[in-house]
């Protein structure tokens, strides 16, 4: 395995299981063969292109693959109800009984790893005790008094400790050390230049997204998931920077907003006895920008 695959394989496995449930969608459509491939033919080229970009070779590839099918088919098989066994999930993926025992003795899905931190930050960005009377994110102690960094970390979870969430959110940039204590600079910046941080985000987007597509698919809600597109293909090349800054500006404060108004519904932050939390919404956005490949003047 070439360098860097050790990550890819990682993050693969969660990108590849979202298109291994997504044939099952197609399948289960009773989509004819020639349409499942080309369907799954675009949706292969852009992981195609990570695995080439990484020195992910083919033969990690189909490992990884064979991995989130088995995967795949084991969530789903538990989301039916019906028992599962290797020969269940041999039956369901085309795979060999060995290969399906091998991996579901080593293999899980990999969880995300900075949930926590996201909960701190929406808390320190939205919550009342920890904003300034402008609506601002105070600036904090790290620790030694009710209103420090430690405080809110243990407001929001027991399950990390203050010290761990700290080295994360300096490694992430999110916030700087003052005179005064800790300053949350970022607080809605997903923009990373870590690598194993920034295919983690695409992983989690692409398996998001296919789900969302999926349910309104196939469960046709009577309130659908959000799934809107904007393409122009003859922008001026000129206007590209302005372009940018606006789509940047506008898409930080429209996460603003959805934050603020998700923090008065989230049980960790708002708790409200006699209600049921435990549900999960998703907000994702990206812009892309292509320069013309046209020579100057056409």
């Amino acid at each position: 395995m070439k360098s860097g695959s050790c990550l890819f394989s990682v993050l693969s496995s969660s990108s590849l299981s979202a298109l291994a449930s997504i044939y099952g969608m197609i399948t289960h459509m009773r989509l004819d063969a020639k349409t499942v491939h080309s369907l799954l033919l675009i949706m292969l080229r852009p992981v195609a292109r990570l695995c080439l970009r990484t020195g992910f070779g083919i033969q990690d590839f189909l490992e990884s693959a064979k991995t989130a099918f088995v995967l795949t088919a084991q969530e789903q098989l538990v989301q039916e109800g019906a028992k599962v066994n290797i020969s269940r999930i041999s039956v369901a993926t085309g795979l060999h009984r060995r290969d399906v025992d091998r991996i579901i003795s080593h293999e899980t899905l990999p969880v995300e790893s900075d949930s926590a931190v996201r909960k701190v930050l929406t808390a320190w960005e939205n919550q009342r005790d920890w904003r300034t009377a402008s609506g601002s994110p105070r600036v904090l102690e790290i620790d030694g008094s009710p209103q420090s960094f430690y405080a809110l970390v243990r407001e929001v979870t027991s399950d990390v400790h203050p010290s761990s969430i700290l080295s994360q959110v300096e490694r992430m940039g999110v916030v700087k050390r003052t005179p005064h204590g800790l300053k949350l600079i970022a607080p809605g910046h997903e923009i990373t230049r870590d690598i194993g941080r920034g295919y983690e985000i695409l992983a989690r987007d692409v398996d998001d997204l296919s789900l969302s597509v999926e349910q309104n698919l196939l469960l046709q809600p009577r309130v659908p998931n959000l799934h809107a597109r904007t393409e122009f293909d003859n922008v001026y090349e000129e206007s590209l920077s302005s372009v940018q800054d606006w789509l940047l500006d506008e898409g930080a404060l429209f996460h603003q907003k959805a934050r603020s108004m998700l923090s008065e519904h989230d049980g960790d932050i708002r708790p409200q006895p006699g209600k049921t939390a435990g549900c999960k919404v998703i907000v994702s956005c990206f812009a892309r920008v292509e320069r013309s490949k046209k020579p100057s003047g056409f």
